[in-house]
C-alpha cells in the first residue's frame, strides 16, 4: 500500500522531489483546509481563515527552512575547519618526514665517503 505524501515525493512529473518536510506541509495544509470547509461557517469566514491558517503555515515552513540552512552552514563550516586541521596536520607530518629523510641521507653520505688519500710532497 502507497502512502499518500509518495505521490508528491516521488511524481515523475515533479522537477525535483518535494521531500518529506514538503510532504507533510502539503497534507497539513490538506487536512486543515478540509476542516475548515466542513465546519459550518459563512463563506467568507472560512475564506479568511483558510487564508490566516495558510499564512501561518508558510511563516513556520520559512522559519525552519531559515533553521535548517543556517544548521547545514555550520556543519559545512564545520567540516572545512576540521578539513583544515586535517590539511595542516598533514603539512606537519610530511615536513617531518622530509627533514628526517634529509638527515638520514647525510647520515648515509657521511659514513660511505672514502677517506682522501694524503697529499704527495
Amino acid at each position: 500500500m502507497t502512502h499518500p505524501t509518495d505521490y508528491f515525493m516521488h511524481h515523475k512529473h515533479a522537477k525535483q522531489p518535494v521531500g518529506m518536510v514538503g510532504a507533510v506541509t502539503i497534507a497539513a495544509l490538506a487536512g486543515v483546509a478540509a476542516g475548515v470547509l466542513l465546519a459550518p461557517r459563512k463563506g467568507s469566514e472560512t475564506r479568511q481563515q483558510i487564508k490566516d491558517r495558510i499564512e501561518r503555515a508558510k511563516q513556520r515552513s520559512e522559519e525552519r527552512l531559515a533553521e535548517t540552512k543556517t544548521k547545514a552552514q555550520q556543519g559545512v563550516d564545520k567540516l572545512a575547519h576540521k578539513a583544515d586541521d586535517i590539511q595542516d596536520d598533514v603539512s606537519d607530518a610530511v615536513t617531518e618526514a622530509r627533514s628526517q629523510v634529509e638527515d638520514a641521507a647525510t647520515e648515509v653520505k657521511t659514513r660511505t665517503r672514502k677517506p682522501t688519500p694524503p697529499a704527495m710532497p
